[in-house]
């Protein structure tokens, strides 16, 4: 049976120290976030400085997303500072693999079709989902909440973890395919101009963050007791998805073009929210059996 943790277990540390932890752990996923990123608005000039293609640049971030308790965290994160330097001072392509590797160890198209001629100017792409990051992030959880007393109060009382997968199947289902198919249409047939795809992105990123709580914390739930596996285990497989990903776009979309490409992503995200509709309906059956 689902057993709810005690709010006991929330209040051993006070506010402050509460209020730290979570900012000194908000900030080194932004820096890690950004040590990904910050590669792939200069993918080309990336590879032209060691002689290479782009698509190869973006193997070393895959590589970098497969590769984190007090000391060990201290220490990865000394060693990613160390490795990111190594990154930005690396003579040849070998080095640069090698650091970028070892960074993630211890922690593309739009350039021509807009005409962008400097990283910075490609780089702030990039604002727009970050900035849906921001925003998504101020209401995610509060929606997830909404949607989770609403069928607590239909079951008159009775929650079951799957209450809080319900508030992402919209976002996953249907905003987040829309959003990706509008961006990668509207970049391959170069209409709309910068504002149509810049939207699509910032939709995109308040729809991922009203995902995200919800499915993290419905990992939490149905292993209650068990959250540092849960926490370790959960990212690996995301961060091995992205790393194929990471790998795969820059020679999928040279094949078959950015609307294509972002139309089968947009059908996995589909497909992926009617695994979660079904999780939905027979979760609970399915937790029973395994428990028994």
């Amino acid at each position: 049976m689902y057993e709810q943790t005690p709010n006991s277990l929330y209040s051993r540390y006070s506010r402050w120290r509460k209020t730290l932890s979570a900012a000194i752990v908000s900030w080194t996923g932004l820096v890690l976030q950004v040590s990904s990123t910050s590669v792939l608005s200069a993918l080309p000039e990336i590879g032209g400085e060691h002689g290479t293609e782009g698509r190869v640049i973006a193997l070393s971030n895959a590589l970098n997303l497969v590769y984190g308790r007090k000391w060990t965290g201290v220490v990865a994160v000394l060693l990613t500072l160390a490795c990111s330097i190594g990154t930005a001072l690396s003579p040849t392509i070998a080095s640069f693999f090698a650091f970028r590797i070892l960074t993630a160890l211890f922690g593309y198209v739009l350039n021509p079709r807009f005409a962008l001629t400097s990283p910075t100017e490609s780089g702030l792409f990039y604002l727009a989902p970050g900035i849906g990051y921001l925003t998504g992030t101020l209401f995610g959880g509060r929606w997830a909440d909404r949607v989770v007393r609403r069928w607590v109060e239909r079951r008159h009382g009775n929650r079951v973890p799957e209450d809080r997968v319900r508030s992402c199947l919209l976002a996953l289902g249907i905003a987040l395919p829309g959003c990706m198919l509008v961006y990668g249409w509207t970049v391959d047939r170069a209409v709309g101009g910068i504002a149509v795809p810049v939207i699509a992105m910032f939709l995109g990123g308040v729809s991922q963050l009203l995902c995200f709580p919800s499915l993290n914390t419905y990992c939490l739930d149905v292993l209650s007791g068990r959250g540092s596996e849960v926490m370790a285990g959960h990212p690996m497989v995301w961060y091995f998805f992205g790393a194929g990903a990471s790998a795969l776009v820059l020679p999928a979309v040279s094949s078959i073009g950015v609307g294509w490409f972002s139309t089968i992503a947009a059908g996995q995200m589909v497909l992926g929210a009617v695994a979660l509709l079904f999780v939905t309906m027979y979760g609970r059956e399915w937790r029973v059996k395994l428990m028994a």
